[in-house]
């Protein structure tokens, strides 16, 4: 909300995985656009935790199905195209570029798979709010979705939205 630079300092900034995290998305921007120099570049890239896009969707989308609700950060619309295209815009930015970017991570089990995305702050508190019996029946849901090769490896796919802008000249 206030970073300890001085103004124009940077030829660039980038703020990776966080715009859902910041208390005032705008006053963010405006403070990324502050620190970069005229013609300088700021971008961001976020999950798109509302449209399917967050790495434990799967089990967020069972644990909403188990009647629990998996912790948000505070501003999770903003990891969205069109929420990132109008904080950008509305501080000014110019050539203002958009683009979707998805990755994969393959484990070498469905139970690793479990384990890493299950230690999360997001995940772990209404997962660790279920009864035992409870908490098989999402991991049992997530495990029939999720398929796994011949060699009992699983693929997990994600998308985060990226924008780049220039700061006016």
């Amino acid at each position: 909300m206030a970073l300890p630079f001085e103004r124009q300092r940077f030829d660039a900034v980038v703020m990776a995985l966080v715009i859902f995290f910041v208390p005032d998305p705008a006053q963010g921007v405006a403070e990324m656009v502050r620190v970069v120099r005229p013609g300088g570049l700021v971008a961001p890239y976020a999950w798109d935790l509302l449209e399917g896009g967050f790495p434990f969707d799967p089990i967020w989308q069972e644990i909403r199905a188990a009647g629990s609700t998996p912790l948000l950060p505070p501003n999770p619309r903003t990891g969205g195209l069109g929420a990132l295209g109008d904080l950008w815009r509305g501080a000014g930015l110019e050539r203002v570029e958009t683009r979707q970017i998805v990755v994969e991570h393959t484990f070498a089990s469905f139970e690793h798979y479990w384990a890493t995305s299950t230690i999360t702050g997001g995940v772990r508190p209404p997962l660790a709010a279920m009864a035992v019996e409870e908490r098989e029946r999402p991991k049992a849901r997530v495990r029939a979705r999720l398929p796994t090769d011949a060699m009992g490896r699983l693929t997990a796919r994600a998308r985060a939205n990226a924008i780049k802008a220039l700061v006016p000249s």
